[in-house]
């Protein structure tokens, strides 16, 4: 009797201490969530930030790619998770994604241009005097979903700047010809004088640099440049909605102090409007020497519609 009462009080020991030995019960493995984060055309994005959310909990975690656009979750529990990418100047990214037990989960994106979300309401104007016929009807649809393309063509112009600049800082580290160097330290000085935006109201500061001749099959020259770009200013430094208003510029004068250099051409366009429908761009002109000149262009504004 004595040796079974010291099994039984041998075995209840021996479960008390395997209750408390790490692993002896029933425990979750947890895994890993990673991945690289690239543009379109496969260049790796460092800054863009990664959050995982557990689908059932909403719990979530939120980290940054590294140099290398890589990004890491350790100690994931498993379940279905949501991953979210974001970078400004590129459209976000929502995928899933299911961790099972102890599973090292691959989790690539891929970032189109475009981070900037722009939406025009399509709304259906009748002209009052018409009949609003189904084919009135249908003219004016088509007009908004024009004006709805032209904005969406501006934005992306804008992150697309955007994009060049993540480029070229990426170029920056890895280039060690001195010349390309001196090229992209160029075109970085250009875009960080510019200011203001094509999708919002205001003056505005912009390099620009035609890339098509005038005529075909003969070299622009650099007035010719100028001259090009000088009749934008009132584009780039509108004050009113394009959806609701024209304003079409009647003449442009240009007056230069010296012949202009160069591909390139500032302006710092800024523009009036007043309340009876005359308005005026005024833009300071300047190449890559300096200011050359002015440019106004006196404006016909008035409501569409």
């Amino acid at each position: 009797m004595k040796w079974k009462g010291r099994a039984v009080c041998s075995g209840i020991v021996l479960a008390a201490w395997l209750l408390c030995v790490p692993g002896a019960s029933a425990q979750t493995e947890t895994g890993k969530i990673a991945g690289r984060i690239t543009d379109e055309q496969g260049g790796v994005l460092p800054g863009a930030t990664v959050t995982a959310t557990a689908v059932k909990t909403s719990v979530s975690r939120t980290t940054t790619a590294d140099g290398t656009g890589a990004y890491l979750f350790a100690n994931v529990q498993p379940a279905e998770y949501e991953i979210k990418t974001e970078l400004s100047g590129f459209r976000t990214v929502v995928t899933t994604t299911t961790v099972a037990v102890g599973a090292a989960v691959t989790v690539d994106v891929k970032l189109s241009v475009g981070g900037r979300d722009y939406t025009q309401p399509l709304r259906v104007l009748k002209d009052p005097h018409s009949g609003g016929t189904e084919a009135d009807i249908e003219a004016q649809q088509r007009f908004l979903r024009d004006v709805r393309r032209d904005l969406d063509t501006a934005v992306d112009a804008v992150n697309g700047m955007e994009l060049v600049r993540a480029q070229i800082g990426h170029l920056k580290q890895i280039v060690e010809d001195a010349e390309v160097r001196r090229g992209l330290d160029d075109l970085e000085q250009k875009l960080a004088g510019a200011e203001g935006s094509f999708v919002e109201p205001g003056p505005a500061t912009c390099w620009m640099r035609a890339r098509m001749p005038l005529v075909d099959g003969e070299d622009i020259s650099p007035l010719q440049r100028v001259l090009v770009a000088a009749d934008s200013g009132n584009g780039v430094s509108n004050v009113l909605d394009f959806a609701k208003h024209v304003f079409i510029n009647a003449d442009l004068t240009v007056h230069l102090v010296r012949y202009p250099v160069g591909d390139w051409v500032c302006l710092q366009a800024a523009t009036s409007v007043d309340s009876d429908g005359i308005g005026l761009a005024d833009t300071a002109l300047h190449d890559e020497a300096g200011q050359i000149g002015r440019a106004a262009q006196s404006l016909f504004v008035n409501p569409r519609g």
